[in-house]
C-alpha cells in the first residue's frame, strides 16, 4: 500500500501507483505519469521534494549568474549559455507539456 502525503508525497517513481488512489471517478484510464516534470515531482515527493528542487534551481541559476559575470572570454562564456539553453529547454517543456 502507497502512503500519500502533502509533505513528503508517495515516493519518486510511484505515480503510476499513487494517482489512482486519488483520481477522480470520471477520469478513466491508467497514467503513467503527469506531463508537467515539476508537477510528477511535486505529486510523488511532495512538498520536501520541491524545496528541494526549488533549492537545487537558485543554486544552479545563481552559479549561472555568478560565473557569466566572472567570465573574461568566450569559451568561459559558451558552458554557461549552454548549460542556461539546456534549463531553458527542459523548462519550456515542462511547461508546454
Amino acid at each position: 500500500m502507497i502512503l500519500t502525503s502533502a509533505v513528503t508525497g508517495a515516493g519518486l517513481a510511484s505515480f503510476r501507483e499513487a494517482f489512482p488512489l486519488v483520481q477522480p471517478a470520471d477520469l478513466e484510464g491508467t497514467w503513467w505519469h503527469a506531463h508537467n516534470d515539476f508537477v510528477e515531482l511535486l505529486a510523488t515527493t511532495g512538498l520536501v521534494g520541491g524545496l528541494v528542487m526549488a533549492t537545487g534551481l537558485i543554486v544552479l541559476l545563481t552559479a549561472l549568474a555568478r560565473r557569466l559575470r566572472t567570465a573574461r572570454r568566450s569559451e568561459d562564456v559558451a558552458p554557461v549559455a549552454a548549460a542556461c539553453g539546456a534549463l531553458a529547454a527542459v523548462l519550456l517543456h515542462s511547461w508546454v507539456d
